[in-house]
């Protein structure tokens, strides 16, 4: 059984609810603004080379996927094909989305 108090008024059909007090009152605005907006421009963003992708698929899969493989110094693009390959076969779905772009790059650089 529910017990409503009877004393306390009730809003109006439509009303704005009463603006809260205390420390939920001041929410951060999420609205634009211009230091947090993304510079445009009319250039399209240069992909990143295989070396760059060979050294993110070691910093962020290294432990995971290519524990059996060693990283070089500068690597060739066969290289990073290995690593593609070893990151298809023992990786994740974000660690084959990293193959990918690899194996994209390398046979565009072949």
């Amino acid at each position: 059984m529910w017990l409503v108090d009877v004393n306390v008024p009730k809003a109006p059909v439509g009303a704005r609810p009463a603006r809260r007090q205390g420390p939920m009152r001041a929410l951060p605005s999420f609205a634009y603004s211009r230091e947090r907006a993304a510079p445009m421009t009319t250039e399209p963003a240069q992909p990143p080379d295989f070396v760059t992708l060979y050294r993110r698929a070691f910093a962020q899969y290294g432990a995971l996927a290519l524990w059996n493989i060693r990283s070089f110094e500068s690597p060739t693009p066969e290289d990073a094909l290995v690593v593609a390959r070893a990151l298809r076969i023992e990786g994740n779905l974000q660690a084959r989305r990293l193959a990918e772009q690899i194996e994209q790059v390398c046979r565009a650089a072949i």
